[in-house]
């Protein structure tokens, strides 16, 4: 492993010098988890197959393809995602109709049940149909969902009727998606990607091409880009290996090869020197938003699977990590600038080939140039005089207690995320090592990659060009938005801004800062309900412990009474209904919430508390070696909540913005009509107003 290690650190140099550099350095090549199989046919169809146990007699079918609403020719708008509802409407060995024999009816009768187990999703770039919770121990049904996937592959009917009776079925989907924001991000995407492709690609599509195509239009596309050299199979789960491989690549055996095929292009999404900027309003819309983009370059799918990828993504990882903790603080500011904020990197907004650092936030209606100014400042900051060697030793902890967490359970993973993971190496290219590889290799890399090479990386990732900016706000009366100007400006102020680097307050207080003293165990009763030890303590409280292999690193632990906020008279009920909420805003003991997220750095575990209608519990969770930090929050949590009137400040008046325009979402109304229906004008029956947080 050292090796690798010098390999890295070489590439570590030229990323503080230059982000981009890295690219042109010797890379170590990953190696592949060894316990799945992987294979290409003679036709160019990819498979990954897999042996899991758990769950037990149980095996997962994906298909996906490198093909999405992307590729569709301005007629053709809307097609990728109507071919997938065609998939389940008519196969070649499950024509349905009159047949009977239809995927979703079969599906159904084995236990398969539709739009659960039995799915799909249409986006910009892929598509992926899936076929979950197959029992094994029924031959037939394996082979027969193999079938499935051989259909869908190139065997779909796409017949007329069948085609012209799913029109109203999209038109309907296409209703029900036709929200405020659905709208305005349609809208954006031509200022977003000028003069390219993205700027029209929603999956959706147009109603006119839905209502009118021709119905060759549909087969021309699903000829052209549904073929096996864009097809990659996954198959995980209770199963044979050598069978299955063997049974997929007679069943494939008669899908041809593409001959001449049409060239699979990834759009490029072009840099920009002055910031791209759109507004939009909508009277659907809720609660003002803002998002600054910086775009970069996308790391090449060729070179992802190499120890520098893994460093440079723990290192992004690390700076998105740190800000969003800043940002987390300043929202509990007793008057906040913000309702909610976070930094992230990824793909830039709708495209892969191009990645972008993000930072967004939401307002109340009045306060999104406070809000924005406010995200901007945060983020230049850290641009500017970087991170602190304490808020890189927890970020760091808390990583590293992630990734030893998955590999404690690596012997209970459950197929849909050896799945998910397949996915993303067949169309992403995204490495694949193996969990025991990665556990390894990232308790060696983290712990020598120092806080300045975080803070250089972040100085490339927040760009002085290719900046994008997308606002959405409530269309209502009175409400101004600053200008495209007006934003533009504040990004060309953001290296003059008047700061000062961040100070980590940070405290070494334990969380009890005494031993409780003690009860007893009164009485102890092995073999009780479910297995169960019963012991009785001298306080009265009745514990069960039971053993399970369910999780190798992880216990549960729950505490309930019966009474609840039944318990107390009407008039209350408003407090009640907020009672959850509030209790735990101020933190715990002598840690405010903020702290206490500091103070558990490292540790993995969590306690909380809440009222019902007829209960009050206690619960909790925590890896096996943190179980005292678990119990040590559990005493806090009933004997110490922290009131904490800055925090309660801060809590209300987030509610206030969330709560300022509610009554836009159309599905407010429906709720509202709903509960009026079951309860009438019961007092414990109401929806929460703005100008009932006072109160």
């Amino acid at each position: 492993m050292k090796h690798l290690l010098r390999g890295f650190f070489i590439a570590v140099l030229f990323i503080c010098c230059n982000f981009q550099l890295v690219l042109a350095q010797p890379m170590q090549t990953l190696p592949v988890d060894k316990n799945v199989r992987i294979g290409k046919l003679d036709n160019g169809l990819t498979y990954y197959i897999r042996h899991n146990a758990l769950p037990e007699k149980r095996v997962e079918f994906h298909i996906a393809q490198k093909v999405g609403s992307i590729l569709e020719e301005p007629q053709q708008r809307g097609l990728a995602h109507f071919l997938e509802h065609m998939a389940f409407n008519g196969t070649k060995n499950f024509p349905g109709d009159e047949t009977g024999l239809g995927i979703v009816p079969w599906c159904e009768t084995k236990g398969i049940k539709f739009g659960t187990n039995l799915n799909a999703y249409t986006s910009i770039d892929k598509t992926v149909y899936r076929i979950s919770n197959v029992p094994t121990d029924n031959v037939s049904v394996v082979d027969s969902c193999l079938l499935i996937l051989h259909d869908w592959s190139s065997a779909i009917n796409l017949a007329d009727k069948e085609i012209d009776k799913e029109r109203g079925v999209i038109r309907e989907e296409w209703r029900s998606r036709n929200s405020g924001m659905q709208r305005i991000m349609t809208n954006a995407l031509p200022v977003m990607y000028p003069d390219s492709k993205y700027a029209d690609c929603m999956p959706i599509g147009s109603l006119d091409v839905i209502n009118n195509f021709p119905y060759q239009d549909i087969r021309d596309y699903y000829a052209k880009w549904y073929r096996p050299d864009l097809q990659g199979i996954m198959i995980v789960g209770d199963i044979n290996v050598d069978e299955m491989e063997a049974k997929l690549k007679k069943v494939f055996a008669d899908v041809k090869a593409p001959v001449n095929p049409a060239e699979r292009i990834y759009y490029p999404v072009a840099d920009n020197q002055e910031p791209q900027i759109f507004i939009g309003t909508d009277k659907e819309i809720e609660t003002p938003s803002i998002s600054f983009f910086f775009k970069s370059e996308a790391f090449p799918d060729s070179l992802k699977n190499t120890i520098n990828y893994y460093g440079i993504q723990y290192m992004i990882s690390m700076g998105v990590t740190m800000l969003n903790s800043r940002l987390a603080e300043i929202r509990q500011q007793a008057n906040p600038p913000f309702a909610g904020a976070s930094a992230g990197y990824g793909d830039f907004f709708v495209a892969k080939t191009k990645n972008a650092f993000g930072v967004d936030a939401s307002s109340k209606i009045d306060g999104i140039e406070l809000a924005m100014k406010t995200i901007l400042e945060e983020t230049e900051r850290a641009r500017r005089f970087g991170f602190t060697e304490t808020e890189y030793d927890r970020a760091r902890a808390n990583y590293l207690q992630r990734v030893e967490s998955a590999y404690n359970e690596r012997e209970k993973m459950k197929n849909d995320t050896y799945v998910n993971e397949y996915i993303s190496n067949f169309l992403d290219n995204e490495p694949m090592p193996g969990i025991e590889y990665e556990y390894a290799m990232m308790n060696q890399l983290a712990p020598n990659i120092p806080v300045a090479a975080i803070n250089q990386v972040m100085q490339q990732l927040i760009t002085d060009n290719n900046q994008v900016v997308l606002l959405a706000g409530p269309e209502k009366e009175g409400v101004k938005y600053p200008t495209k100007e007006e934003i533009a400006a504040l990004l060309k102020q953001m290296k003059s801004f008047d700061l000062k680097p961040y100070e980590d307050k940070v405290s070494n207080e334990p969380l009890l800062k005494e031993e409780p003293k003690g009860g007893k165990i009164v009485s102890e009763k092995a073999g009780d309900i479910y297995g169960t030890t019963k012991l009785v303590l001298s306080n009265g409280v009745k514990v069960y412990i039971k053993t399970t292999d369910y999780k190798a690193d992880q216990i549960l632990m729950k505490g309930t009474s019966l009474g609840g906020s039944s318990q107390f008279p009407d008039k209350e009920i408003l407090n009640i209904s907020q009672i959850n909420s509030v209790a735990m805003v101020g933190g715990i003991g002598n840690f405010s919430k903020v702290d206490l997220s500091k103070a558990l750095a490292g540790k993995r575990a969590s306690v909380g508390a809440g009222v019902s209608a007829t209960t009050e519990t206690v619960s909790g969770s925590c890896s096996p070696k943190d179980f005292e930090t678990m119990m040590q929050l559990t005493y806090l949590t009933f004997t110490a909540p922290r009131k904490d009137n800055e925090a309660f400040e801060s809590y209300k008046n987030r509610m206030k913005a969330e709560l300022q325009n509610a009554d836009a979402n159309p599905m407010t109304a429906f709720s509202d009509t709903v509960s009026y229906a079951l309860y009438g004008n019961h007092p414990r029956s109401f929806s929460m107003k703005e100008n009932m947080v006072d109160k």
